[in-house]
């Protein structure tokens, strides 16, 4: 089996923990449900063949849905749904879901109502479910499988191919956008761009949420900075050689000289940056 991560769980903390394990795919989805998801029962693929999972959940549930992939060609690629309380003072519980493949949409199923919940594989596959279960489905997780690389390792891929001809070009200036991926995540950086002092590489990504933008100003970057785990979650800059200010040459210039403080011959007066602007 390929390496698996495991996302969520969502819902509640009632019932008791089930985990159907590890597969190659999703084959059937088996839900009952009423005012909530009473339970669940997933058919997955062994190299091949069904596996048949147990039974999670209980026994009530007035509806009933059968969701039959038509794996390989069909693959499983996002679960989404509701979470909330349906008895005073109980857990929450699952109260919809929604399936996506590559090929279609299923359901909703359920009442949508509470907190939502949207997982994506981008680009991965859902290969397990786990979660907590007892008269209700209480909690559901994925264990996802074959993901797609994450963008810090797009981007180093991307760095075989973006060559500087260093030291003649230079790197100046990095901007993107970060934002969440997963309901109720952190920000992850979504894009990158980045300019050197003759072109630019990019935008890589997905250029959606927050935008940021950092040019050197006469410096060079030599360094990065952030935090990673899945994703790359943050991005940042080590400088060296920044090139000074204007205001700050001028008085690397005139030490001791003060522009914005300025004697009159004749009178002895003090003026001020009303009286005198330095530009160019």
């Amino acid at each position: 089996m390929d390496k698996s991560i495991l996302m969520g769980p969502w819902g509640g903390n009632g019932g008791d923990e089930w985990d159907d394990g590890v597969h190659n795919g999703v084959r059937e989805i088996n839900l009952v449900y009423g005012s909530c998801i009473d339970s669940i029962r997933v058919t997955y693929d062994n190299n091949g063949k069904p596996f048949l999972a147990e039974k999670h959940g209980g026994i009530g549930g007035s509806k009933s849905a059968q969701i039959k992939l038509q794996f390989p060609e069909e693959i499983l690629v996002s679960v989404s749904g509701h979470s909330c309380r349906v008895i005073y003072g109980g857990h929450p519980v699952i109260r919809s879901l929604t399936f996506k493949t590559n090929k279609r949409t299923y359901g909703p199923f359920g009442v949508e109502e509470g907190t939502p919940f949207n997982f994506m594989t981008n680009g991965g596959r859902i290969v397990g479910f786990y979660g907590r279960s007892g008269w209700f489905l209480d909690s559901l997780g994925i264990c996802l499988s074959s993901p797609k690389p994450s963008l810090c390792q797009r981007i180093m891929m991307m760095f075989k191919w973006i060559k500087l001809q260093f030291p003649d070009e230079i790197l100046i200036s990095v901007s993107g956008h970060y934002c969440p991926v997963v309901y109720g995540g952190s920000p992850v950086i979504r894009s990158l761009t980045f300019k050197t002092d003759k072109r630019i590489f990019g935008p890589f990504g997905v250029e959606e949420g927050t935008p940021f933008n950092f040019l050197t100003n006469g410096g060079q970057i030599v360094g990065f900075v952030g935090r990673s785990g899945w994703f790359l979650d943050s991005l940042g800059f080590c400088l060296s050689n920044p090139k000074p200010s204007l205001f700050r040459r001028f008085q690397i210039m005139f030490k001791g000289f003060n522009p914005l403080a300025i004697k009159d011959g004749e009178d002895n007066k003090t003026k001020g940056s009303k009286g005198y602007r330095w530009g160019i």
